[in-house]
């Protein structure tokens, strides 16, 4: 096997078009399936089970990031790989997950004393198993990536994220709790391996050949990546972790669904879209005009989608809540409205760092991560001191986000040579049909208070799709057109 990443301009760009299709439709399943699993578990379960969750959740994340060692991205941003080098990377990452597993395990009791929390062991214990399932199928899967194969991954995730759903509802009528999310994780990443596993196998095959030497390159690319996602796991929850701490499971568990909710349109699209820009950003490297387009093309169509998604959510949290969840979730209402204005304001540099990694500047985004985690953590720090609620904690995000992201736009300008008023011409007429959409919305929430929640919620998503989609439409045809031509096609 010796695979290179050669393509024309048009195939390229016909396999963006695709990989943007197909990952735009296992967005919006996945979302589906994901807040259809959220409502019924909410009502399921305990705040206290979804808090016990995300505190497992800072030690599983960090082993996922040394699970991986940032050889996903390093194979994605090689040119050329040859037979020895997989075969050598596909056993290096069987030893990391082993490696992983074990300290997900070891760190059990660390936790539990940590937290004063004995019902945590468990979950991380069996949690631990995860780390032995995922590698058996991970380099086929990043090698489908590499190349492209977007169809098939899609359909993959789409399929594990049903099993997983079925298997956590069903356990948690079940009375199961926590661990009926536990194990509907477990059942998604067996469904996801077992199929990537059996096309790759098909593909490429698996060698029992293994030699350091076939992936120093590639360790030695991993390893500001792996620091820096370790880094990025901790960051990303040190919000979790100051909860936790200082208000126990309860308030966790509110302040965890307010982020679910919201990481339904923001993460998850972003995640899927940087999986079809960071291969692609890859191949262009040393073509510095169509880096440029192919990175605003994609972020076009991923702040199409967040931008008035996050602000009508902001806008009927609470309606949202009481259909959704019920009215003992109401304490989540005002993290929901303040991590939406947040997402709003991240989203147009959220993939920033792909290009970064396509430059082959992993070093530099970690750098950036370690300044960020210093103003996160302070500001976080002080607003669970101070303010002592979880709604101080989502305000101290915003005010870090707002303070350190000029900083972040100034990096992808001068590393990155983003064009960012050619970025903004894509996305003015984004921006005004999103503000025109707030400003209809705002009134008509105003002046029927007295609605039930359901007509509430009903009114208010069909009036602001119908608002944007037609503001969109007047103020840039051509773009609209072009977005709906690739959603309807």
């Amino acid at each position: 096997m010796h695979e290179s990443k050669t393509a024309t301009p048009r195939s390229l760009k016909h396999l963006v078009v695709s990989g943007t299709k197909w990952t735009g439709a296992v967005t919006v399943i996945q979302s589906i399936l994901q807040f259809g699993q959220l409502t019924i578990l909410s009502r399921l379960l305990q705040p206290d089970d979804f808090g016990l969750l995300a505190m497992a959740m800072v030690v599983i994340g960090c082993a996922q990031s040394i699970s991986d060692f940032g050889i996903n991205n390093a194979v994605i941003q090689k040119q050329e790989i040859s037979s020895d080098q997989f075969s050598s990377l596909y056993w290096f990452s069987i030893q990391i997950g082993a490696l992983s597993a074990l300290v997900v395990w070891l760190s059990s009791s660390f936790m539990v004393s940590y937290y004063s929390e004995p019902r945590l062991g468990r979950i991380i214990k069996i949690y631990a198993i995860y780390f032995l399932i995922i590698p058996l199928g991970r380099q086929f899967a990043v090698m489908l990536e590499r190349s492209l194969t977007f169809d098939w991954l899609a359909k993959v995730e789409i399929l594990s994220a049903t099993v997983e759903s079925i298997v956590a509802i069903t356990l948690a009528f079940s009375g199961a709790g926590a661990l009926s999310i536990v194990f509907g994780s477990l059942a998604g990443a067996i469904t996801k391996t077992t199929f990537n596993f059996s096309l790759g196998l098909k593909r490429w095959g698996i060698r029992f050949h293994f030699r350091i030497s076939d992936i120093r390159e590639f360790l030695s690319f991993g390893m500001f990546l792996t620091m820096e996602n370790i880094l990025n796991t901790l960051i990303n929850n040190i919000d979790n972790i100051l909860i936790a701490k200082f208000l126990g499971a309860g308030p966790l568990g509110y302040y965890t669904l307010a982020y679910q909710l919201v990481s339904v349109p923001a993460m998850k699209m972003g995640k899927i879209i940087g999986r079809v820009l960071y291969p692609t950003l890859s191949r262009l490297q040393c073509r510095k005009e169509d880096f440029q387009k192919a990175y605003v093309k994609v972020i076009r169509a991923n702040l199409t989608f967040l931008f008035p998604a996050l602000a009508g959510m902001a806008l009927v949290a609470k309606p949202l809540i009481l259909v959704v969840c019920g009215s003992k979730w109401l304490p989540s209402v005002t993290c929901i409205e303040i991590l939406c204005i947040t997402g709003i304001v991240k989203s147009p540099g959220g993939q920033g760092v792909l290009v970064l990694l396509a430059k082959g500047r992993a070093d530099i985004s970690f750098y950036w991560k370690i300044l960020w985690s210093i103003a996160l953590c302070t500001s976080c720090f002080v607003g669970i001191t101070v303010g002592g609620t979880i709604q101080a904690v989502a305000y101290s995000i915003l005010v870090a986000t707002i303070i350190c992201d000029p900083g972040w736009h100034y990096l992808l300008i001068k590393l990155g040579k983003i064009d960012y008023i050619d970025l903004l011409k894509e996305v003015r007429g984004l921006f005004i049909s999103t503000l025109l959409m707030v400003m209809t919305m705002i009134p008509i929430i105003m002046c029927f208070r007295t609605l039930s929640p359901v007509m509430m919620l009903a009114l208010c998503t069909c009036v602001g799709i119908m608002v944007f989609g037609f503001s969109y439409r007047l103020l840039d045809a051509h773009r609209f057109n072009e977005i709906y031509s690739v959603i309807k096609g």
